[in-house]
C-alpha cells in the first residue's frame, strides 16, 4: 500500500515538473514575443525622431533662404520689427532641435534596456551588452571619443549650424538698425530675444553633454 502511494506521488511530481517546465517555456516564448514587438516600436520611434531631424533641418534651410530675400526688400510690411525678429524661427528651430536630441537619446536607452532582456530571455548571458542601443546613438556628441577627422566633422556640423544662426540673426539686426537705430526698440528687443534664446540652448546642450558622458562611461 504505500508502495502504490510512493508511486502515486512520484508520478504527481514528475506531471507537475513537466507541467511547470511547459509554463516556463511558454512564458519565455511570450517575452521573447512582447520584447520584439516592443524592441520593433522603439526602433521605429528612433527612426521618426532621425526624420523630424532632417525635416527640421530642411524646413529651416528653406525659411532661411526666403529671409535672406524678404530682407532686401525695402518695403517689408512691418519694416524695422520685421527685419529684426527675422531671424526668430531659426531659433525656435535649434531649440526643437535640442528637443529632438533629448528624445532620441531617451529612445535609445529604452532600446538598449530591451536589447538586454531580450539577450537574456534568448538564453545567453546577461554579460553580453548589445552594441546597438543607445551608446550608438551618443557616439555622434561624444566628439572627444572620436578619430580627428570625425572631429572636425563633428564641429563643422553642430557649430555651423550655431554660426548660421548667430550670423543671420546680426545681419537681421543691422539692417533692422540701418532702418531705425542699434538703440531704437525693435533691436533691443530682438537682441535680448536672441540672447535668451542661445543662454537656454546653451545650458540645454551642456545638460545633454552631461547625460551624453554618464551613457559612455556606463
Amino acid at each position: 500500500m504505500a508502495g502504490r502511494s510512493m508511486s502515486r506521488s512520484l508520478a504527481k511530481s514528475t506531471r507537475n515538473t513537466t507541467l511547470n517546465a511547459k509554463r516556463a517555456r511558454v512564458r519565455s516564448v511570450d517575452n521573447v514575443t512582447a520584447l520584439s514587438i516592443m524592441y520593433q516600436v522603439e526602433r521605429q520611434d528612433k527612426s521618426n525622431n532621425v526624420l523630424a531631424a532632417l525635416a527640421l533641418i530642411a524646413a529651416a534651410l528653406a525659411y532661411l533662404g526666403i529671409a535672406a530675400l524678404l530682407l532686401g526688400d525695402v518695403k517689408l510690411p512691418g519694416g524695422s520689427w520685421t527685419s529684426a525678429f527675422l531671424a526668430f524661427p531659426l531659433w525656435v528651430a535649434a531649440s526643437f532641435q535640442v528637443l529632438l536630441v533629448q528624445s532620441g537619446l531617451i529612445i535609445s536607452k529604452s532600446v538598449e534596456i530591451i536589447e538586454r532582456r531580450l539577450v537574456i530571455s534568448l538564453g545567453f548571458g546577461s554579460d553580453i551588452r548589445p552594441k546597438g542601443g543607445v551608446r550608438a546613438s551618443a557616439q555622434g556628441f561624444t566628439v572627444y571619443e572620436r578619430p580627428t577627422v570625425l572631429k572636425i566633422q563633428s564641429f563643422i556640423c553642430y557649430g555651423g549650424i550655431w554660426a548660421v544662426i548667430v550670423f543671420f540673426s546680426t545681419v537681421c539686426l543691422a539692417v533692422a538698425a540701418r532702418s531705425a537705430s542699434w538703440t531704437s526698440a525693435p533691436v533691443i528687443i530682438a537682441s535680448m530675444t536672441y540672447m535668451v534664446f542661445f543662454v537656454g540652448d546653451i545650458a540645454a546642450w551642456l545638460q545633454i553633454s552631461k547625460t551624453v558622458k554618464n551613457i559612455s562611461m556606463k
